[in-house]
């Protein structure tokens, strides 16, 4: 990180199913500056959540009980949000169309979730947004969500 060791008001979502693993996390972004949105721990609390207030960026695990973050991770990207998955699932067994997203192994060192949290959401030189997307709207969130859901069948009108 350059600069400053805190980060603008940025708002972070945690979509981790483990307790402790979330409150570790939640921990870091915090120790930041940046305001924690969940932790969720199912799909549908997550979309709930996204629905409800468009984060800045996402860390995402990606085996969420019996479920996975992978719609999450299709609205996400549908809205133009950043994220990354922390997990300890390997980034080879990822679908093909994440196959260029950050991929922080767990446990995850403190040093390492700083680092994966600044490059999410730091001001971009090019526009000086957030990396996020006008289209990052509660109404485009829920589209995203809903074409996600169509795809794989999972319930996503969780708002």
């Amino acid at each position: 990180m350059t600069g400053s060791s805190r980060l603008p008001a940025r708002s972070v979502l945690i979509v981790e199913d483990e307790w402790a693993a979330a409150t570790l996390i939640a921990n870091g972004v915090r120790k930041l500056g940046c305001r924690v949105v969940g932790p969720a721990a199912s799909v549908v609390h997550a979309i709930a959540l996204l629905y409800s207030e468009a984060p800045d960026a996402a860390l995402l695990d990606v085996t969420l009980g019996v479920e996975t973050s992978y719609l999450i991770a299709d609205a996400l990207s549908e809205c133009g949000i950043p994220f990354a998955f922390v997990t300890a699932t390997p980034r080879d067994e990822l679908p093909a169309r994440f196959a260029g997203r950050e991929v922080l192994p767990k446990p995850a060192s403190p040093w390492a979730l700083d680092q994966l949290v600044w490059d999410l959401v730091r001001p971009r030189p090019r526009d000086g947004s957030n990396g996020g997307s006008p289209s990052a709207t509660p109404s485009a969130i829920a589209a995203a969500a809903a074409k996600a859901s169509d795809r794989t069948g999972t319930i996503a009108a969780a708002a």
